[in-house]
């Protein structure tokens, strides 16, 4: 009889541990949550990412209308990029100038959204805010590449 018991204890305990984690989509999720990406030029394209707070990756192009989901970013790289969009200071920068090709960066927390965006002639933009969105493009670039 104990054997039955410990046997259903650990079988409860193994299907607790194996839990998958739950996915989500930008529409949604709840929590945190970077969006960054390029709208206009010639075609009039939208090319963005989604990082979210739990780490996953989602990539969407107007040009095919596909979300794709393209894994999960490890939670330090993660944790990095939201403390620098405070630390550098992006949660206080008022910059809304775009233009043909515009760029942009969001930081959704909450109800509450943030967006930067540049790309016009009017506001010359910050080079620690084009450096931010580099490093942004390439940790996207290397889990595109990583998962597809």
């Amino acid at each position: 009889m104990q054997l039955k018991i410990c046997l259903l204890g650990l079988i409860v305990l193994l299907s607790y541990s194996c839990k998958t984690p739950q996915n989500f989509t930008p529409d949604s999720f709840q929590g945190s949550m970077i969006t960054f990406g390029s709208e206009g030029g010639f075609a009039g394209t939208t090319a963005e990412n989604y990082i979210f707070e739990n780490g996953q990756f989602y990539s969407y192009e107007s040009k095919n209308g596909a979300l794709q989901e393209l894994g999960t970013i490890e939670k330090t790289v993660v944790k990095q990029l939201f403390d620098n969009f405070t630390t550098l200071g992006f949660d206080k920068l008022e910059l809304n100038d775009p233009g043909n090709l515009s760029y942009y960066i969001k930081m959704k927390t909450g109800e509450e959204e943030k967006v930067i965006r540049w790309g016009g002639m009017n506001e010359e933009t910050p080079p620690l805010l084009k450096q931010y969105f580099l490093n942004l493009g390439q940790i996207a670039r290397k889990y595109k590449i990583v998962t597809q």
